[in-house]
């Protein structure tokens, strides 16, 4: 899982493991997705990398995903530029032995859509590294500004009441074109934070029985992702039937945790 850390007091940043990911000169803080093309290399330099543009249809804000698999040789430190040779994301540590660095992840969470736009005009990005083996890889990925529709979720209907909290299966009207949708259902008081692939073919998905409780409320998320690499977010909320069991309830919850 992400942890969030901050930098500077003015960034909020995450990071997987013990990789400090710093996203240089623009503070990158996101809930939609940049557009890109994922571009695989060789085995000697960098193995893939990737940028993502994805965009909120509800609430119109946006999240900026960044992504680096290092190939045989961990990375001690990389740089991400922009077409006009403006830095957005850096990566830099000088203990490199203790650290993971052959998988990087930046991400900016919830700059408007606009905003996300301005910060990452569409073109070809630049990724400069140097690895522990004192290699110097470059390689590119290309951004684009266009997004796939959204999607409507048909069943259960946004803002619903009463779901059943076993069987529920969710639906949705198909967007032809995409690559894949990501499925999501979250529910903070329950520590749930479930995430899950879909095919592009198909447009249902059905939750583990054992997932949902009774009298809660959700949200829930469905991203398309068109083959360039962008997304488009579309998130509602339901309740689910019952009352609330007393050991599923928040301050039950936290008493059991404190014990």
């Amino acid at each position: 899982m992400f942890r969030s850390a901050s930098f500077d007091g003015s960034e909020s940043m995450k990071f997987r493991g013990r990789m400090k990911l710093l996203l240089a000169s623009l503070p990158l803080i996101l809930t939609a997705s940049l557009s890109t093309e994922k571009k695989t290399l060789q085995a000697d330099s960098l193995s893939s990398v990737a940028i993502h543009l994805e965009r909120n249809v509800v609430d119109r804000r946006g999240k900026v995903l960044i992504e680096v698999y290092a190939g045989d040789c961990k990375l001690r430190w990389l740089r991400v530029e922009r077409p006009d040779g403006g830095v957005v994301a850096y990566y830099d540590t000088q203990r490199p032995e203790g650290r993971n660095g052959d998988h990087l992840l930046f991400e900016r969470l919830e700059p408007t859509v606009e905003e996300m736009l301005g910060d990452y005009p569409p073109g070809t990005y630049t990724f400069v590294a140097r690895t522990l083996c004192g290699d110097e890889p470059v390689a590119t990925a290309f951004v684009t500004p266009y997004f796939p529709p959204a999607i409507a979720i048909k069943f259960p209907p946004p803002g619903s009441g009463e779901v059943p909290t076993s069987g529920l299966r969710i639906e949705w009207d198909a967007v032809v074109g995409l690559d894949h949708y990501v499925v999501t259902l979250n529910q903070e008081n329950l520590g749930i934070a479930f995430s899950e692939v879909v095919r592009a073919d198909q447009n249902f998905f059905r939750f583990p029985d054992d997932l949902l409780k009774p009298g809660f409320e959700y949200f829930i998320g469905i991203t398309a992702f068109g083959r360039a690499g962008n997304g488009s977010l579309f998130e509602t909320t339901f309740h689910t039937s019952g009352a609330a069991r007393e050991n599923d309830r928040p301050e039950a919850r936290k008493d059991s945790l404190d014990a």
